[in-house]
């Protein structure tokens, strides 16, 4: 079983918040709530259990298949913006 990083993703969007808005609504670091998102990492219980009471979802909800954690990885690297190269 792997984290459902694409239910908090929702989650944050559904109510309008950055990540900044989001990582301090749950209490963790922006970085962390960012490695989250981006299925990097996944929360330890502790983390897991923060984030369901500040989401109002439960653990069970925050777990998928490795193979859907897998497409949501893939997904997302196809909703990735392109990035400019700097210009200085």
């Amino acid at each position: 079983m792997a984290f459902n990083f694409g239910l908090l993703r929702n989650w944050q969007k559904k109510n309008k918040f950055t990540q900044v808005a989001a990582s301090k609504h749950i209490g963790i670091s922006q970085s962390y709530y960012a490695s989250l998102i981006t299925g990097l990492r996944s929360p330890s219980f502790r983390i897991l259990e923060k984030i369901c009471e500040r989401t109002g979802y439960s653990a069970n909800d925050f777990q998928v298949s490795d193979e859907e954690a897998l497409l949501l990885k893939s997904k997302l690297e196809q909703e990735k913006p392109i990035r400019k190269p700097r210009s200085d």
